[in-house]
């Protein structure tokens, strides 16, 4: 295995366009090792032990497009160190021991397109880190601890459209956290510690159309907190805390196709919850709490195709006859069980989605579902 590289060890390689130098246990990189590489476009150099690069590491490197750096024991990155690899599209610095990300550390990276940099120990992202980053278009910082995001922290990205910060140690978002992400298209927020959300602080992601906040600590939500939000398509907010919810913080969500709110602490949903939704394909209300739930105004003019309803605590009385009457309508709507859809080439036996509307009252129904109830047990509703 290779312990270390020396200085001009592949000078005679200078037509080769791939090398793999994974899972070795390099540790050091003399000046100049890759000097004459001038056709080199894929250097793979994760699984290694690497703690600390130069600037003049990657010296010769001219058209190199892809770096694999993962699995390393990078503890810090000196800034411009990739300043010789302005051809390069894909970084991947993911499962080392960075800490912090200081200014201008990437510049020079004007064609990047996709930054790994998940699973360190990022605590701090400098102002101006990201400067150089021009086309930057996915990043991912999940699984670090950024306890610390200034105001511009994200400034110089103006082309990303996928950003993930999931399992992160956030617990707050404030205004201007995202300031500088105008075109981003994707944040992925699930598997933080976020409780609040502060009035406005997504109003600079005009453009954002898929918001992930599953697996928070969020116990409610103001009119304002999602203000500015006019595009946005998906909003996963299951397995929160969500006790109840307000007409007012859905108002902007004219363009709203996916709402999922499973798995929170919700006992009321309200008649006007939804109203602002007229392009809403699919909600998930399962495992909640709810007694009832009135669809007077829920579909009145939404084009719905699932609705999930199991896991809460129905009381099946004549509050909930519109919502049999409906499910028995729409039977593909509120399907009763659903086969989950294997990827590839899986073989295992099929799975099934169940969507049990289980009564818990009155006493005589207990643990029949909603839709097999007679029409007798109807008779005397208004």
């Amino acid at each position: 295995m290779l312990r270390g590289l020396k200085a001009h060890i592949f000078i005679k390689l200078h037509k080769l366009q791939k090398l793999y130098l994974n899972h070795n246990i390099i540790s050091t990189i003399a000046f100049r090792a890759f000097f004459g590489m001038k056709s080199l476009r894929w250097l793979d150099m994760s699984q290694n032990r690497l703690s600390s690069l130069s600037e003049d590491t990657f010296t010769g490197l001219l058209s190199l497009h892809v770096l694999r750096l993962s699995n390393n024991s990078l503890i810090s990155l000196r800034p411009r160190v990739f300043k010789d690899l302005q051809f390069l599209e894909e970084l991947n610095l993911s499962y080392n021991k960075l800490r912090t990300l200081v200014e201008r550390v990437f510049d020079g990276l004007g064609q990047l397109e996709f930054l790994s940099l998940n699973n360190n120990n990022i605590q701090e992202i400098r102002p101006g880190a990201f400067t150089g980053l021009f086309n930057v278009a996915v990043m991912n910082l999940s699984g670090n601890c950024l306890k610390t995001l200034y105001e511009h922290s994200f400034r110089g990205l103006g082309k990303l459209h996928s950003l993930h910060v999931e399992n992160s140690c956030i617990s707050r978002i404030k205004p201007h956290m995202f300031l500088g992400l105008s075109n981003l298209r994707r944040l992925f927020l699930q598997r933080n510690d976020i409780s609040v959300i502060d009035d406005n602080s997504f109003s600079d992601l005009q453009d954002l159309l898929e918001l992930d906040l599953r697996f928070n600590k969020l116990t409610q939500l103001s009119a304002k907190s999602f203000m500015g939000l006019k595009d946005l398509s998906y909003l996963l907010l299951a397995n929160n805390q969500l006790q109840t919810l307000s007409s007012e913080t859905f108002s902007s969500f004219q363009k709203l196709q996916w709402l999922d709110l499973s798995e929170n602490l919700l006992n009321v949903v309200t008649t006007d919850t939804f109203l602002p939704f007229s392009r809403l394909r699919y909600l998930g209300l399962q495992r909640n709490p709810l007694k009832t739930i009135s669809i007077s105004s829920l579909f009145m003019s939404s084009p719905i195709q699932q609705f999930w309803l199991h896991g809460n605590h129905w009381d099946c009385g004549c509050s909930l006859k519109d919502l049999r009457d409906f499910c028995l309508r729409n039977v593909t709507v509120v399907p009763r069980v659903v086969q989950s859809v294997s990827e590839g080439y899986d073989t295992s036996p099929p799975s099934y989605i169940y969507n049990n509307i289980t009564c818990a009252g009155p006493p005589m129904v207990v643990g029949q579902d909603l839709r097999d109830l007679s029409d007798e047990h109807f008779s005397q509703c208004p």
